[in-house]
């Protein structure tokens, strides 16, 4: 069934439909023959955000594929996440008439379509360094923004980079009308899925912008991910990443990636 399918990509449907744009950059400034170190810079940005035992932030996404979202993804997204070391996190997504919902609380993970009224529950004792492997071996999708919930970035971007360089400095607009202007490095990572750019505050060394390109057979798929609202002393309890179904849900079995193997197989 189609229902029982979309719980498998509910994850990723999760980066929903959002009015707010994304605000150009300013003209970037080339790197020097005296550049910072790209790789310091990107260790001092992991260093920072693995320290942090509560927080929470919000990105803003765009994709730009020639097609609405591409692979049925929304074109323009909102998401909002809460992380609670070692092994906690929400994430909720908002648009015109969609709200879906991620948790995990350690011992469970629970996928939840408010408009729908769907959700499922299953077991998932991992930490959220354990998450994404163990999410994508059973069930064949990651959480959303996976590499900002572990707690070394620094490991898995230049473990999926076949190449870390500096490009610069550059300022993005923020803020209400973009008055405000954040000053950033620039981080160039070429890989073999991807080539992308990730903006690194320059007076707080957190992530403010992540351009990517995509790579795939059927032509290339541009990504932007504008983050904000970083609050790294975030006041969480055991309680906000709990799921309790609301009356009238659904339960709707997820299935696992063997088990969508042997259905294919078997035609169904």
């Amino acid at each position: 069934m189609r229902t029982k399918q979309s719980l498998a990509s509910l994850a990723l449907l999760l980066v929903a439909p959002s009015l707010m744009p994304v605000l150009p950059a300013d003209a970037a400034a080339p790197a020097s023959a005296d550049a910072p170190s790209a790789n310091a810079i990107l260790r001092q940005m992991s260093d920072k955000l693995g320290a942090a035992r509560n927080f929470s932030f919000k990105v803003t996404r765009e994709i730009d594929s020639g097609q609405d979202g591409g692979d049925g993804l929304p074109a323009k997204a909102e998401i909002a996440v809460v992380v609670q070391r070692p092994d906690k996190v929400v994430a909720r997504a908002t648009s015109p008439g969609d709200v879906r919902h991620l948790y995990a609380d350690g011992k469970h993970l629970s996928l939840f379509d408010a408009q729908k009224k769907f959700y499922e529950t299953v077991p998932m004792a991992a930490s959220l360094d354990e998450l994404p492997a163990k999410l994508a071996s059973i069930y064949g999708f990651t959480p959303p923004l996976a590499e900002f919930l572990i707690s070394d970035i620094y490991k898995d971007i230049v473990f999926r980079a076949k190449d870390v360089s500096y490009a610069g400095t550059g300022n993005i607009k923020t803020g209400f009308l973009g008055l405000k202007t954040v000053p950033c490095h620039r981080i160039l990572l070429s890989g073999t899925a991807a080539d992308s750019e990730l903006w690194i505050a320059v007076s707080d060394l957190l992530p403010r912008r992540w351009t990517a390109t995509v790579k795939g057979p059927n032509g290339n798929v541009g990504i932007t991910l504008d983050f904000s609202h970083w609050n790294l002393d975030a006041n969480t309890t055991e309680r906000d990443f709990v799921f309790l179904p609301p009356e009238g849900a659904a339960r709707i079995p997820m299935r696992t990636v063997a088990e969508m193997e042997a259905a294919h197989k078997a035609g169904k």
